[in-house]
Formats: structure tokens, C-alpha cells, sequence
């Protein structure tokens, strides 16, 4: 129930904004973002080459200050005109893939910070020099503060303080908001839970005082939200259905719009101005009124990654953001109860994650955790309010306050995890976005990124301690006259090393491994260990472009499993490398235990080679040994 004093939300809003504008300078990612391209870079590039360089149409000048600051972001095409992935080609033009809602959000900072910079002459104006950038840490930071305001504005009606203020806290500090709010700052995600905040606080207002300009507000963000991320226009159902519990409160709220149908013609006019200048746009670039700019991506709407979306450790939503289990469980509280919103917010949520895990790349890199569940936290604060109220409810008997108290403990906890987690994705040692859980139980409370970590991120197994060697299976020592790319420059022992080309597949050929190899008994506690010196000139940090020891199971001509085990990032001790680095011109040996696959059987066979992707870096081989291992 809600207590008959209330602190004034406000309060709250400070004490977790104190937080996390020290968190901001602590990271202080704007030193690094933007400049060298990415979303953020396409988001926001609308307001310097519209209003500082005036090549809204070619980008010719922000794309040439775009690869001073980062050489090799950009490229040029046979004729010349130089590219980059988040502007793809339209005909002589160059058409940003990305809609210009973020950065209309985002234009009082950045107008601002041009002013300051024309008048003061301290730094260059340009539109990316770090002042600028600074500013739409700044700006998406208050838009972060306003939407934790205004949601718990519409929370503080139904909950008490305490409700409302561990809502806070979880929103800002518990979940992967927090990252997108203090690290990853420049994307859209946090702007639009600020405007869902928004949304769902605007509306609740108008159906108390029915206002027309609240009405327009209203329908301009919903255009505004549909026009950042187009998959959200479902946002619509929240002014048509609020507070509407049955078939009798659709009826009413069919004859409030039958009144006041000035209200929707209005609200459509407004709702359209909001999306308008995305159209006007695609008509100057490319010639179309409605222009699909992302080629070669789309959604899969027959076969959604529901279940690895959720609850997969690869970018998954929940292995991350653990807290907002509470939210689901405050959802199906409110249906059991038929609370008000409870199926609007069901509907809302059911099919933002059915569409969401629908797109192609559904684990949706570049964040922590699964970033676009992050636009919908101001919708899910009213379940979590919900659990949280039930909780915080339970008397002081001594049988009933164990649930409180149990709870008071996971959110400090999860809490606790989160922030630690975010600077451990600073420090490269927890990354989500091709994470496994064996990668997540290796890098779970370390300090430091290890070899251990490495390889179970590659190999999606965890790495035992307890594994006991066993026989030999290859001995490969590179002495041999017969291979090609023995090198002298550099090896660990005897007269060479081997040097992994492209050719290194035909020079070494597959190694195969037949089932019977691990007899007398085949079992999921035995492994295949792989031992080898490894050796890197030169550290390269395109992660998908490390040469490669590919291992996979084979059927007959099926191939049923497949894992790379990188080369170029295992090179070190702790704390000397990290995911997309190692440790340079130094010997380091590097262990892997690949398990055998439960599926396993007579007439399968296991297959080896090395591959090659890159030629910025050189990578050395010696004394190649894989044995049989068991647990």
C-alpha cells in the first residue's frame, strides 16, 4: 500500500544520479566514442554535417574527419568516394543508415557546445572534437535522470517511497541501463527509455486532466520513438489502452476518443511532424519517400531466438540484468490479480521480445547484456514496483520477514554484480557479446583476463582443473623437410617453427581423430587436450580476424560441432593480455581441453587444421602435441 508520506521522488532520482555521473567520469568513455564511427557515429552525425559542414548529401567532409581521427574506419570505392559501413552508397551520395531521432534528442548539447566553442575559441568546431562528444555524454545522462523522474512520478501514486526508491535503484544500478547510461552512453537505447518514461507519465496525466497539447506531446513521441527504432511503434497501445482492465473499459475509452476525435486528428498530424524529416531526408538522399537502409538485414519472424534471447549467456537479457527476473515475476502477479495495465504491459512486452529476437543478428552486438530490452524499463518498473510492493509489505513477524530479508540481500548482491561486471567489461574480461556460460563461470569476480577465460570463450567449454593427461595422440615438432613454412626467424626449440599462412591447411593437412581414439570407454568426462607453443609479432585487435586452430565433429560428410581457438589473444600470463590482445614476440604455451560432444559415436571423427585471416600479424607454431585427457 502506499504510505501516507512521501518523499518527493526527486530525492531519489539524486542519489542514484550522483552515482552515476560519477561513474560517467570514471569511465570517461567519451574520450574514445563516436569519432572512430559505429552507431553512435550514425546517430549523431546528422547535426555537424547539416550544420557545421553542410554535406548532409555525400558526408564528404565528416567522413574525412572521421578518418583522420580513426585511419581505416572509412574507405574508398572505385571511384573514389570514400565510405563507410554506417553511410552505405546511394549512387554518388552516401545515405546514413541510422534515423535522425537520436539526434534531434541530442541537438540542444550539441548546440550548446557549438556556441561555447565559436565564442571562447578553446577547441575546434568541427562537430567531433572531444568537447562535442563530451556533451552528448552530458545530455544523454539528464535524459537518463528525467526518465527515472518522471517513472517514478507514476509509481510514487501507487507505492510507497521505499517502493519507489528500490525501483530506482534497481533501474539505475542494477540493470544494464547503468552501462548505457555511464559507458556506452551514445547509443539510442537509453534515450528511448526515457522516452517510454515519458510516455507512459504523459499519458497517465492525460487521462486524468485530457488535455489537447498533452495529447499532441503524447503522439509526437510515439512518432519520435517509432522513428528511432521503427519496431517500437507498439508503443501506440499505451495512450490508446491505459488503465483499461476489460471489454467495459475499451468501450469507454472508445467513447472518450468519439468525443474528442479533434484529439486524434490532431494527435496523428502531430505524430506524423515527428517523423516527417526521416522522409524528407530519404527523399533528398536517394530519390525514395521510404528508403530501407539497412541492406542485407532483416528479421526472421518464422524462427525467433526467444530462449537464447532471454536467457543465453551470448548477449542474453536476463544472464546479465538477473534483477529484472523480479519484474516477471511482478508481471504474472498483476495478471493473476487483474491489476490495471497488467495485459497492455503483457501485450507490450510479448511482442517487443517477440519482434526484438527476430532480427537477424538477434544477440545484438556492442553493449552489456541485451541492449534493446533496455527501451522498455520504464514499462517494466510498474511490475517490479508491483513485486516490490508484495515484498516490502510482508510483516515484521518473525515467520513472514524472511522474504524482505531475502530480497534486501539478492539486491544488494545483483547490484553489486552489475557495477562490477560493467568495470570488468572496461577491463576486458567480461564480454557479452559472443560470451558462453563456461566464459562466464571462468570470468566471473576475476580481476584479470587469463588464458583459461580465452579459451572457454572459444571453445564454449569450461576449462577443468581436474583433468588428468593421457596418451599421446601427435607429436609435431616442425622439423620436418616436407613442410613449407618452417621459419628460422624465430622458435622455441630445435632449428624451426612453423609459420601459419593460407597455405597452412594444405601444408599441414587436417589432422583427423577417429572415435576409436578414445576407447576402451567414450564418455562426456573425456577430452581432447591441445598443447602448443604459440608465438605473435605483432597484436592485432580485430578479434574475428585472428588466425585460427579450428577443431570440429564430423558425421560422414555432416558436420555437427565447430569451435575456433584463437591464436593471436593467448599470449601472456594474467593480467598481460586480454580478449583482443595478447602479449607480443615472446614464446607463451597455450592449452585448451576441447570435450568430446555428447552425441559422440562410432564411425565420428574429429577433425584439425589451422587457418589463416590475417596478414597485418605474423603467428608462429612449435612442438604441436594432442593427447586424450579425462576428468
Amino acid at each position: 500500500m502506499k504510505s501516507t508520506s512521501q518523499t518527493n521522488p526527486i530525492i531519489y532520482v539524486i542519489l542514484v544520479g550522483l552515482f552515476l555521473f560519477a561513474s560517467m567520469f570514471f569511465y570517461a568513455r567519451w574520450e574514445k566514442q563516436v569519432t572512430g564511427g559505429g552507431d553512435s557515429w550514425g546517430y549523431y552525425v546528422y547535426l555537424p554535417s547539416l550544420f557545421i559542414h553542410k554535406d548532409i548529401k555525400n558526408l564528404k567532409t565528416s567522413l574525412d574527419i572521421r578518418e583522420k581521427n580513426a585511419r581505416g574506419s572509412t574507405f574508398l570505392d572505385e571511384t573514389g568516394i570514400r565510405r563507410a559501413s554506417e553511410a552505405p552508397s546511394a549512387g554518388k551520395n552516401n545515405v546514413i543508415k541510422y534515423t535522425y531521432g537520436v539526434a534531434l534528442m541530442h541537438s540542444p548539447s550539441f548546440f550548446a557546445c557549438h556556441f561555447i566553442g565559436k565564442i571562447s575559441n578553446a577547441f575546434e568546431t568541427d562537430g567531433f572534437s572531444r568537447p562535442y562528444i563530451f556533451a552528448l555524454y552530458l545530455s544523454t545522462f539528464l535524459y537518463v535522470l528525467i526518465g527515472l523522474f518522471l517513472i517514478a512520478k507514476v509509481l510514487a501514486q501507487s507505492h510507497s517511497s521505499k517502493v519507489v526508491f528500490i525501483v530506482l535503484l534497481i533501474l539505475g544500478l542494477g540493470t544494464n541501463l547503468y552501462y548505457f547510461s555511464v559507458y556506452n552512453n551514445v547509443m539510442a537505447h537509453p534515450l528511448l527509455f526515457f522516452l517510454w518514461a515519458h510516455l507512459i507519465f504523459q499519458t497517465d496525466k492525460y487521462y486524468k486532466d485530457h488535455k489537447l497539447w498533452r495529447f499532441l506531446l503524447i503522439a509526437f513521441t510515439v512518432g519520435l520513438i517509432t522513428i528511432i527504432r521503427p519496431v517500437e511503434g507498439i508503443c501506440i497501445l499505451i495512450p490508446l489502452l491505459w488503465n483499461t482492465k476489460d471489454l467495459n473499459g475499451l468501450f469507454f475509452r472508445f467513447i472518450h476518443f468519439r468525443k474528442n476525435l479533434h484529439h486524434l486528428f490532431l494527435g496523428a498530424i502531430a505524430g506524423i511532424a515527428a517523423i516527417l524529416p526521416q522522409l524528407f531526408y530519404w527523399k533528398h538522399i536517394t530519390g525514395e519517400w521510404v528508403y530501407y537502409s539497412y541492406p542485407g538485414e532483416g528479421f526472421d519472424f518464422s524462427s525467433p531466438e526467444i530462449i537464447n534471447g532471454l536467457f543465453g549467456f551470448m548477449n542474453g537479457w536476463l544472464p546479465y540484468t538477473p534483477l529484472m527476473f523480479f519484474a516477471l515475476i511482478g508481471l504474472m502477479l498483476m495478471l493473476f490479480k487483474r491489476s490495471a495495465n497488467a495485459f497492455l504491459i503483457a501485450i507490450l512486452f510479448v511482442v517487443h521480445v517477440y519482434i526484438t529476437y527476430s532480427w537477424w543478428n538477434w544477440y545484438y552486438i556492442n553493449g552489456f547484456g541485451s541492449r534493446p530490452m533496455v527501451d522498455i524499463y520504464a514499462l517494466m518498473a510498474i511490475p517490479l514496483a508491483f513485486f516490490v510492493s508484495k515484498i516490502m509489505s510482508s510483516n515484521s513477524s518473525t515467520k513472514s520477514s524472511w522474504p524482505k530479508a531475502l530480497f534486501s540481500i539478492i539486491l544488494v548482491f545483483l547490484m553489486g554484480v552489475n557495477i562490477f561486471q560493467t568495470y570488468q567489461h572496461y577491463k576486458g574480461i567480461m564480454w557479452t557479446e559472443l560470451g558462453n556460460l563456461a566464459y562466464y563461470r571462468h570470468a566471473f569476480t576475476k580481476l584479470n583476463f587469463n588464458q583459461k577465460m580465452s579459451v572457454a570463450l572459444d571453445l564454449n567449454m569450461y576449462q577443468y582443473e581436474d583433468i588428468e593427461d593421457g596418451p599421446i595422440i601427435l607429436k609435431q615438432d616442425f622439423e620436418d623437410d616436407g613442410l613449407n613454412n618452417k621459419s628460422e626467424k624465430v622458435k622455441h626449440k630445435g632449428k624451426y617453427s612453423y609459420k601459419i599462412t593460407k597455405e597452412a591447411e594444405k601444408d599441414l593437412g587436417k589432422i583427423t581423430i577417429p572415435y576409436k581414439t578414445f576407447l576402451p570407454n567414450v564418455s562426456n568426462n573425456k577430452y581432447l587436450k591441445v598443447g602448443m607453443w604459440v608465438y605473435v609479432n605483432k597484436q592485432i585487435s580485430t578479434f574475428y580476424e585472428y588466425d585460427s586452430m579450428i577443431m570440429q565433429f564430423n558425421r560422414g560428410e555432416r558436420v555437427y560441432k565447430r569451435r575456433y581457438l584463437r591464436l593471436n589473444n593467448k599470449s601472456g600470463g594474467d593480467g598481460d593480455f586480454s580478449l583482443w590482445y595478447g602479449k607480443p614476440n615472446e614464446w607463451n604455451y597455450v592449452e585448451a581441453y576441447f570435450q568430446l560432444a555428447t552425441r559422440f559415436r562410432e564411425g565420428d571423427e574429429i577433425n584439425i587444421w589451422f587457418n589463416h585471416e590475417n596478414d597485418r600479424s605474423e603467428v608462429f607454431i612449435d612442438d604441436l602435441e594432442l593427447s586424450v585427457a579425462e576428468r
